[in-house]
């Protein structure tokens, strides 16, 4: 399994199709005007986009219709590097932090997608750890890998049941920069490059019909989070026969 976390997402579905307000969702969760807003445009879908840095981290919070989506990034240091996360776990608790800023009124559903990656020297190199992560039979020279299975599990403690997903796939991947001078075309660079094998763990509450409310809504993150955990540190195959 990889090991280095890229980023977290966290997902907090209502119970209707509104679109919260993304500046005032912002303020209200990380007591701060964010340094970059947008409101979505006239005709599309209301919602917005709000971001900033926050106990360093990248943090992204987007509203839309029906669901609220916070994403957690690392802050880049090295230009000619990628940036990641400092762990997962401690992540975990700063998601679990805003997730209750967030989840103060009823709710339908909480989803979390940690994205975890390890660089590898080419694309066959690439390729045998997608076989080994998978299970699969591939030809080292394959190339566009894609790779996903659900095994849901039905928790006691919640008396619903969880969607644990997982996504893999390789992808060769490159970090360009724009260099110009005014009046002439940009030109791009490549700073980074390099394979990788990525792996998405997406957790979620299946859909119920019924709302929540805020102290039923913890629990399920609470159950998500763990969960999350233990796919990561014992490896996604452990779901295939242990449940």
């Amino acid at each position: 399994m990889p090991n280095k976390p890229e980023t977290v997402q966290f997902v907090f579905y209502l119970p209707t199709a509104e679109a919260w307000d993304a500046l005032n969702t912002w303020s209200r969760v990380f007591s701060q005007t964010p340094s970059s807003f947008q409101k979505n445009p006239s005709g599309a879908p209301p919602g917005g986009r709000a971001s900033d840095t926050w106990q360093g981290l990248n943090v992204t919070l987007v509203t839309q219709p029906g669901r609220v989506d916070v994403f957690f990034a690392g802050i880049e240091k090295d230009p000619d590097e990628f940036p990641y996360l400092k762990s997962a776990e401690g992540t975990f608790d700063q998601v679990t932090n805003v997730a209750k800023k967030l989840m103060t009124s009823p709710g339908s559903r909480v989803a979390m997608v940690t994205t975890l990656s390890e660089k590898h020297g080419s694309g066959p190199e690439a390729a045998r750890a997608f076989a080994s992560l998978t299970g699969t039979k591939v030809p080292d020279r394959s190339s566009d890998l894609l790779f996903a299975l659900n095994v849901p599990k039905h928790s006691k403690n919640l008396s619903m049941s969880l969607n644990r997903i997982l996504r893999a796939e390789v992808a060769h991947r490159q970090k360009i920069i724009m260099q110009g001078v005014i009046g002439q075309s940009a030109t791009q660079q490549v700073v980074a490059s390099h394979y990788a094998l990525a792996v998405a763990i997406d957790v979620n509450t299946v859909p119920t019909g019924h709302e929540f409310q805020p102290p039923k809504l913890n629990r399920m993150l609470e159950e998500v989070i763990s969960e999350t955990r233990t796919l990561i540190s014992e490896g996604y195959a452990r779901v295939l026969t242990h449940g």
